[in-house]
Formats: structure tokens, sequence, C-alpha cells
């Protein structure tokens, strides 16, 4: 072999090299802002692919080691639609997502159903606080609210042997309410550092934050909290490659439900060793419908037709 070329493969060897001690790879698949997009459209100005395009890669996946399939918020449209918002919810539930946070767009429906989104849907937020209005006919004293953490304590999902810590915060910015609504977004970086300090007693793999706000916000909020590994932003639509931010990797998905990011981690004790990325990129031309995602959009637009005629 010729010098030159060996010591180019050995110089691209040493590129894609990852410890002895590295003994676990954990691959994220992460998405964001969907925006309410079941189906897609080729709009010339903003083409959108439509999670009936992602279902369908996600539905092929097959995992040979541990994985996360998460999402930084924004799955709902902007205009609240119960019919479109069950429909998306169920769609990401079917693909197994192990945690989505909880955007402004989602916010009326979480908080017009707290209960039945905190038990029964991988939606979770650790700085989201609602305001609990008891029965009508309850004594005086009891009338006032109590306001309840959306998502109280850690969520740990295990994967293949690998226990990864997921943290979920929103930015108050990403939310104008009025009071009147109860609704509170506590300030992030205080719940970070507590949940991180419980995260840090659990002997965890790694920690994954998923924030809903802008990059600015992210960066600031991973500089301030040592112990996240990962952090996945959402809400200003932009597509960021993974960088390092102090300890962690900062990374989004992009506009409109159009990317799907996959970021492959090799982890030791000393945390994260090495990493691959890219982007998963979907046409709404080009890549195959999910059969089940196309069944729900004709059966949605079936409903529409027969409230509108």
């Amino acid at each position: 072999m010729k010098p030159l070329i060996k010591l180019f493969l050995l110089f691209s060897a040493a590129l894609c090299w990852v410890p002895a001690d590295a003994e676990n790879t954990l691959t994220i698949y992460y998405t964001s802002s969907l925006n309410g997009n079941l189906d897609g459209c080729t709009c010339d100005m903003n083409p959108v692919a439509g999670l009936v395009k992602r279902a369908a890669f996600l539905r092929a996946l097959e995992h040979s080691g541990p994985t996360l399939i998460l999402d930084a918020g924004d799955i709902y449209d902007e205009y609240p639609d119960p019919d479109l918002d069950r429909h998306i919810l169920e769609v990401y539930e079917e693909l197994n997502y192990d945690a989505i946070a909880v955007g402004d767009q989602e916010i009326p429906s979480v908080a017009a159903n707290t209960l039945e989104y905190k038990t029964n849907s991988p939606l979770i937020c650790h700085n989201l606080l609602i305001q609990n209005s008891p029965p009508e006919d309850a004594p005086s004293e009891e009338k006032a609210r109590e306001s309840l953490v959306f998502t109280p304590g850690p969520v740990v999902v295990e994967s293949k042997g690998l226990r990864i810590g997921i943290l979920s915060l929103i930015d108050p910015a990403t939310v104008p309410l009025p009071s009147d609504k109860g609704i509170r977004i506590a300030d992030p970086i205080p719940v970070a550092e507590m949940m991180l300090k419980r995260y840090g007693q659990m002997g965890l793999d790694a920690t994954v934050l998923l924030y809903h706000g802008p990059f600015r916000s992210a960066e600031q909020l991973v500089n301030a909290c040592p112990g996240i590994d990962v952090a996945i932003f959402a809400h200003e639509q932009r597509l960021v490659a993974p960088r390092k931010i102090g300890s962690a990797l900062l990374a989004s998905p992009g506009e409109e439900g159009n990317q799907l990011g996959i970021l492959t981690l090799h982890l030791s004790h000393r945390g994260i060793e090495n990493f691959e990325s890219n982007f998963r990129f979907f046409s709404y031309e080009e890549d195959p419908d999910d059969p089940a995602v196309r069944s729900r959009i004709d059966t949605y637009r079936q409903k529409l037709r027969s409230l509108l005629y």
C-alpha cells in the first residue's frame, strides 16, 4: 500500500475511532414543530411533508440497540382543533415516542384536559403549572385553586440496558397567556437544577433535555446547568446540527416537521465519548405514505366535509 494512502486511511479511521471503554451506543431519533401537519402539501413557498411521511419511516425502523424517539414540541396546529389533535397524538403513541415536550401550541389542549394528558400520553413538561379548580359545590375554604405541576417527577426511559433521564422545559416567553387562564410557567433554570440533582442521584447513563424555546435561551440554560448530555430545542423552527455547548450537545430538527434528526451517542462511564449525526429529510412527492395515517387523514377530512355541507 502506498504510504500516502495508508496515512489517509489511518487518519480517516482516527476520526471515527471510539474508545475501547465506550460500552454502549444510544441512537436518538428527534423531531419537532409538526404544526398540526398530519398531511402535507407541495406548496411552492412552503412545502410540507406531513406526519404521513415520517410515520412510514419510523414504522420501518429496526432497532438493534438502545434507542429513544423524542419530540421537542408544537406537534399541534397553532389553532386548536380537538379532532386533529387526537389523531396526531394517537399516531405519536402508535410510533412509540418516548417523550413529547409540551410546546406553546399544546398549552390550550393540555390546560383543558390536564388529567387525561398527565396519565395517558407521552407529553411532559417539568415547569408547567396548571391551576386545578375544585368542584362548584366544594366548601368555600376549598375554593382556592391549587397549582399542579404537569410533570412533577423524574422521567426515566429504559432501552435495552440503558437508563436515560428526560427533562422537559418550556420558555415562559413562548406562552403569552393571561393569568386568568390558570397557566403558569416556572423559571426553567431553578427547575432544571432541582431535577438534574435528582437525576444525578439515580445512576443514569445519560440525561436528555427537551427545551421548547429559542436557541439563545437553550444555550444559556445548558451553560448554567451542568449534567445535561443532549439538549433538543424547538420553537424557532431552526435546523441546527448538534454542536457542543459546555458539556452538552445542542441540536434542533428544523421547520414544519420536514426533518428528523438522528444522533448516535457512544457512551462510557465518562459520558459521551463520540457521536455521529445526520438528518432525514422528507419529501411529500417522493417519500411513501404510511397507510394507517393516510386512512386517518381521509377520516378527518370526511368529518370536516360533513360539518361544512
